[in-house]
């Protein structure tokens, strides 16, 4: 309906009449729409023929004023004047030829404060005498309004309460009772219009709507409160005009049964995320009249889903004109094979890209780009990329456009609980919702990883036997804090293998800080951590989980007593392992190392706080434990001659208390003390103790605080002690269980546990290539501190040939050699015979065909969440994108290596 005569008489709500729509006049005559604002009785000085306020009187009013106005006529109602046209509607909506109906009143007036407080009558006048007070504009003003309004149109719009008669009656009227008797009104051209930043009226109440007004199209504006006719009187008056002249389309949100793209963007509507305007649109024919730049985008019903996102496998097309829209939407919809199309008023955008969150993580990954975030999409323009924390753990949000963004995640994450791919988009004063799809395939994230604590208890690296069996047990070693706190992540590993060798992922504990609400310092201070950022004590997070410390803080008061039921249960698992086949060992010995580990997290925590109090005193605590009394009780020993009876008895002793202890004892592959006694007393005979100093002043006054400690360090000790225990009774077994298999005690710990289960070690040239392997694990040296990114060939002993390595960004995991297949553009099949791995410059889902016939792929540019990286990590495939340099270095045919795992190409040999 493009008539230039449609009429539209508007009401106001409660409280002024035709005043309320002053400012917007001019801008009406100007969009060619007939505008005429009207006061109903009781409103602006009119009176009320009967006192008390009814239907009848309005209702009456209202047809008089229509019947005035030719057709065609459409009504405008704002709040209690929408609430108005609604009652009209009931039995008189053949009298207009459409409705506009913007934020009523009506739903859910039994659950809300304001309309049942306003149920006595002083209240009512007291109130009404409040709103029209002068002195208390500025306070009234700061309430209802987000932006300035004129302040000649201020005062205007509060003394029209003073001469309001009809103020206190709508609450009589407009009842929970009167809502729920309103039948559903069949009129096509209708809209419900509402502001996304309604703090008077939700834009939750539009589901309610929606079911009395079935056939209404819905329109949300992002920027709009409750009163946009006096904040934006310009930008009002265009919008109305273009719902009333312009072409009739769906704007979400909508019905629930929408593509999912569609879908997704109608419920962050819904929740009042800032989304721009958006339509699902069946037919491009009147679109040429929308004026502004758009995007048309597709919605095919494949886009999005849960396990399979289809990202950038359809047509979208940015900033369209108007004329140019109905061309656009037929090349959309023909990509897609079908309508309906997505139309969405276009962002000028300053900065856009996509953002990652998972719950797993306490920081969302951004990749993002200046301008538009098209070409970063699909691959084909280098991504920056990086990390925002998540503010529902209490953290400061960041300055500038960072900071919306994350602002912008807070409130999605706040209405969406889980993992959300999230399209968005910045111009400079807002951040904007533009799409919104679930994880289907988790981005690699950067952790940091610290080899603190278990250097000085595991060789370097450790036996492949006892490498396994941490492997076995890395996922459940995080659920000694899961137990307080069921939030924590479940799906990383505590413990991380590196090249063989163990790592505590630092990053997970360093998350733990943040969801708590402690000082990042407590671990990196005590394990280190330089590259992790410092974030303070936050008391409000704190208290937020004040369930979880107290939790946490009764279980430590009970450690001593939980340490004698762990050392019980580690004595029962020793007698299983000495008497059970190799599978039981085995699982004994996860069971060992796990409640090893756990119990001893709950001690460490024990005793942190007067360790810490030691260590701020400047003292050094002094502890009878195990390690020092194997040292004491050498005594016996020395100035005996080795060959003694007296020297065999003491020694024999010794080895019964001490004897299931060793160096690098966690390993079950290494000699204990009873293995070779006395190869391990010897080197010690001729060494004496000094004699402890005598206690300072200072640490006779720290007295109390090694009072505090020593039960937790004794229990602990105890505890080290019995697992060790139960280490050798598994080691025994092991060994006497390979001997009858034929293995020897150096072959044993070299096979992996499921290897032995499964006798691998059968196969012909099995043993030949395990060796090769391992030593060639042992020329690698990696540092304390290492990045899940690191290129770990690079810690290699010997240097890597110049130029022979690249590194970039891992998506997906696994290593794999083959011939370089260098593609410029996706041709549909390769030239080259054997394994092959895709050399491309920037790829995208038209690559697909490709993927398929390659067992690895690198790329030089292209970010991890753009469309081609989210396809390769739904495929599995192992891949590698950001290798600068990539596209030039490597020639057709060169055989490669590509480690996804670490993020790496290098050349390397073919095969023999």
């Amino acid at each position: 309906m493009a008539d230039s005569e449609v009429h539209l008489l508007a009401l106001h709500g409660n409280g002024g009449g035709a005043s309320r729509y002053q400012l917007c006049l001019p801008h009406f005559a100007s969009q060619g729409l007939k505008f005429v604002a009207h006061t109903l009785p009781g409103f602006e000085g009119r009176p009320l023929i009967d006192p008390v306020l009814g239907w009848p009187e309005l209702i009456g009013d209202l047809r008089q004023a229509l019947t005035q106005l030719p057709r065609p006529r459409w009504l405008l109602g704002h709040g209690i004047g929408a609430s108005v046209v609604l009652q009209f509607l009931q039995d008189h909506a053949d009298w207009v030829d459409g409705a506009v109906i913007h934020s009523p009143v009506g739903a859910r007036l039994g659950q809300r404060r304001f309309p049942r407080l306003m149920r006595p009558t002083w209240m009512r006048a007291l109130v009404k005498a409040c709103l029209s007070q002068p002195w208390l504009m500025p306070i009234w003003s700061a309430l209802l309004f987000r932006r300035p309004v004129p302040w000649r149109a201020r005062r205007k719009f509060f003394s029209e309460y003073a001469r309001c008669q009809a103020f206190g009656g709508f609450f009589d009227l407009l009842t929970a009772d009167w809502f729920e008797g309103l039948r559903p009104i069949d009129l096509s051209a209708a809209v419900l219009l509402w502001g996304q930043q309604e703090r008077i009226l939700a834009a939750g109440h539009l589901e309610d709507f929606q079911r009395l007004m079935p056939q209404a199209q819905v329109h949300v504006e992002p920027d709009w409160d409750h009163f946009p006719m006096l904040e934006s009187p310009e930008h009002y008056a265009r919008v109305v005009s273009q719902l009333v002249l312009g072409p009739r389309i769906k704007w979400l949100p909508g019905p629930d049964r929408l593509p999912a793209k569609a879908r997704y963007l109608s419920q962050a509507l819904k929740a009042g995320l800032p989304v721009p305007s958006v339509a699902l649109v069946e037919s491009g024919t009147e679109l040429e009249t929308l004026p502004g730049r758009w995007a048309v985008r597709s919605a095919h019903p494949g886009e999005d889903g849960e396990s399979s996102s289809q990202a950038g496998r359809y047509l979208s097309l940015l900033d369209v004109a108007g004329p140019d829209l109905p061309g656009a939407f037929d090349r959309v919809a023909q990509a897609q094979d079908q309508a309906p199309v997505l139309l969405m008023r276009m962002v000028q955008a300053r900065w856009a890209g996509v953002a990652f969150l998972e719950e797993q993580f306490e920081e969302d990954v951004l990749n993002w780009t200046e301008g538009l975030a098209d070409r970063l999409l699909q691959g084909h323009q280098p991504a920056q990329r990086r990390s925002l924390a998540r503010l529902d753990f209490g953290v400061a949000a960041e300055p500038g456009w960072p900071g919306r963004v994350q602002r912008l995640l807070f409130q999605l994450r706040r209405s969406f609980p889980g993992s959300w791919d999230v399209e968005w988009a910045d111009d400079g004063e807002r951040t904007w919702l533009l799409q919104m799809r679930p994880v289907s395939a988790a981005t690699r994230r950067q952790e940091w990883f610290t080899a603190a604590n278990q250097r000085e208890i595991l060789p370097d690296p450790p036996s492949r036997f006892m490498v396994g069996i941490l492997r076995l047990c890395q996922n459940r070693l995080f659920d000694y804090y899961r137990q307080f706190d069921s939030s924590l992540p479940a799906g990383r590993p505590f413990l991380d293998l590196f090249l063989d060798r163990p790592f505590i992922n630092l990053s997970l504990l360093f998350g733990l800080m943040i969801r708590w609400g402690l000082p990042s310092r407590l671990v990196t201070d005590n394990i280190g951590g330089g590259s992790l950022p410092e974030v303070p004590l936050r008391p409000a997070q704190c208290l937020k989980k004040w369930r979880v410390h107290l939790r946490l803080a009764w279980h430590q008061t009970r450690v001593v007593g939980s340490t004698d039921r762990a050392i019980e249960r580690l004595q029962t698992l020793g007698q299983m392992a000495a008497k059970g086949d190799a599978a039981t060992c085995i699982q004994s010995l996860q069971s060992i190392y796990l409640t090893l580990v756990h119990q001893m997290m709950a001690l460490t925590a024990s005793m942190s706080i007067p360790l810490f109090l030691l260590r701020a005193w400047g003292t050094s605590p002094r502890f009878e434990v195990e390690s020092t009394r194997m040292v004491h009780d050498l005594e016996p020993l020395r100035n005996l001659d080795p060959e003694s009876p007296l020297f065999a008895e003491r020694l024999r002793r010794y080895v019964d208390r001490h004897g299931h202890r060793g160096a690098f004892e966690s390993d079950i592959a290494r000699p204990r003390i009873c293995d070779n006694p006395l190869a391990w007393v010897k080197p010690m005979l001729d060494y004496r103790p000094s004699p402890l100093a005598k206690l300072s002043w200072r640490e006779r006054l720290a007295q109390p605080l090694m009072w505090w400690a020593a039960p937790a360090v004794k229990a602990r000790e105890e505890l080290r002690s019995q697992a060790m225990k139960a280490f050798l009774q598994a080691r025994l077994r092991l060994l006497q269980l390979s001997s009858e298999q034929g293995l020897t005690p150096q072959q044993l710990w070299s096979l992996d546990p499921q290897e032995l289960l499964s006798s691998a070690f059968l196969s012909r040239g099995f043993w030949e290539e395990r060796q090769t392997e391992l030593e060639r694990l042992k020329s690698f040296h990696l540092p304390d501190l290492i990045s899940s990114f690191d290129d770990l060939e690079s810690y290699a002993s010997g240097p890597a040939r110049s130029g022979s390595r690249l590194s970039g960004l891992p998506l997906t995991r696994g290593k794999v050699r083959g011939r370089a297949w260098v593609c410029s553009e996706p041709t549909s099949s390769p030239t080259l015979a054997g394994p092959l791995i895709l050399v491309a410059q920037a790829i995208d889902p038209g690559w697909l065909p490709c993927l398929t016939q390659v067992q690895g792929v690198a790329i030089e540019i292209g970010g991890d969440l753009s469309h081609g990286s989210i396809l390769l990590r739904e495929m599995g495939v192992p891949a590698v994108t950001n290798l600068r340099g990539l596209w030039g270095w490597v020639d057709e045919g060169e055989w490669l290596e590509l480690n996804a795992d670490r993020g790496s190409l290098s050349r390397c040999e073919p095969p023999a």
